[in-house]
């Protein structure tokens, strides 16, 4: 793993801990669980978003290489 790899988790798992801290705060125990669900969705979508736009542009990147040979 490169430097900023190791920066990259560092920054992650400290995001992490603020968010359990400020859920912790809550003292309603079905509102801890929502937001909870409601921060998981939210970090899924970024990341199977950035995921799909990779996706797009190496299909993109194949298409014009194919275009390119005929």
């Amino acid at each position: 793993m490169r430097f900023y790899e190791y920066f990259y988790v560092l920054s992650l798992a400290l995001l992490i801990n603020l968010i359990i801290i400020i859920i912790q705060l809550i003292p309603n125990m079905t509102l801890q669980i929502l937001v909870w669900i409601v921060i998981t969705l939210m970090l899924l979508m970024a990341f199977l978003g950035n995921d799909f736009k990779d996706l797009m542009k190496k299909n993109e990147k194949k298409a014009q290489s194919l275009n390119n040979v005929n």
